[in-house]
C-alpha cells in the first residue's frame, strides 16, 4: 500500500479465526511506539482479546518508517502522509473484508498512541473509539475545522513515565483536559472497570481515564487489550 508521498508502506492484517463473511467485522487498528516493528506490537494482543471474547474482528498492524531525524514512528500532522496511508489501509480492509463502519476503532503505544492522538482529531468521523496509552503528545492542537468530531476514549498513562521529560505528567492531564474539552464532559467522574480507571459525566463520547500511579512508560499488555476491547464493546 502507497502512503501519502507515493512511498510502498507495509501492513499486517490479522482476521479472527472462523471469519465469516456474512457478519460485519469490527476494524481495529494498533500503532506500535518508536523504532517499533509489526511483530512486536503483535504481542498486544488484541486478536486474542477479541477471540477470547467470542468475537469476530480485523486487526490491523502498521509498520511505521523514519520521520525526519526522529527514527522510525509516525508523522501525526492531518496532512501527513501517515494519515493518507490510514486512510489506503482502512480502503484495503473494506474493500476485501466484510467491516462495519461503525466499529472502527484505533490504539497505539508512545509515539503509537501520539498517532492514535492525532487520529482522533483528524479522522474523528470514522472512529468509533481511540485507545492511547503512554503517549501525551498532540501534533495537532486543534481539528482542521470547528466542531470537528471526536471518538470515544481510553486514555491510560502512568505517573511514574518520563519518556516525555520531566513534566511527562503535566503532558499527559493537559491531554486529558483537551479530550475533555473537545468531548464537552464535565470534571465529575465515576469509577469504572478496572479500578482505577473512571468515566467522566455528560461527555458528547465516553471518555475513561486510567492513571495508574507508580506505572513508567509502559507498553500495551494483552490484559489491557482485552479491557479495551470490552470498553470498545460496550460503547453506546
Amino acid at each position: 500500500m502507497k502512503d501519502g508521498r507515493g512511498v510502498e508502506r507495509t501492513f499486517e492484517v490479522i482476521v479472527s479465526p472462523g471469519y465469516d463473511m456474512r457478519r460485519a467485522s469490527a476494524v481495529v487498528f494498533d500503532f506500535h511506539g518508536a523504532g517499533g516493528q509489526i511483530q512486536w506490537t503483535e504481542a498486544d494482543g488484541f486478536q486474542d482479546a477479541i477471540r477470547n471474547a467470542g468475537d469476530q474482528g480485523i486487526v490491523v498492524i502498521p509498520q511505521g518508517v523514519a520521520y525526519q531525524n526522529y527514527g522510525v514512528g509516525w508523522d501525526e500532522s492531518c496532512s501527513g502522509y501517515d494519515m493518507a496511508f490510514f486512510d489506503e489501509m482502512l480502503k484495503y480492509v473494506k474493500t476485501n473484508y466484510c467491516v462495519d463502519t461503525k466499529k472502527v476503532f484505533a490504539a497505539g503505544f508512545s509515539w503509537g498512541s501520539d498517532m492514535t492522538n492525532a487520529l482522533a482529531c483528524c479522522r474523528g468521523s470514522v472512529l468509533k473509539g481511540v485507545a492511547p496509552f503512554s503517549g501525551p503528545e498532540r501534533m495537532n492542537r486543534s481539528c482542521p475545522t470547528p466542531g470537528s468530531q471526536f471518538p470515544s476514549v481510553r486514555y491510560r498513562y502512568g505517573t511514574a513515565d518520563f519518556a516525555y521529560g520531566a513534566d511527562a505528567l503535566a503532558q499527559h492531564e493537559a491531554t486529558l483536559s483537551f479530550y475533555r474539552q473537545q468531548l464537552s464532559c464535565s470534571t465529575t467522574s465515576d469509577p469504572a472497570s478496572p479500578s482505577p480507571c473512571k468515566t467522566y459525566r455528560g461527555c458528547s463520547a465516553t471518555l475513561m481515564e486510567c492513571r495508574i500511579e507508580g506505572l513508567g512508560h509502559s507498553s500495551i499488555s494483552p490484559t489491557e487489550a482485552a479491557d479495551t476491547w470490552k470498553f470498545w464493546k460496550e460503547l453506546p
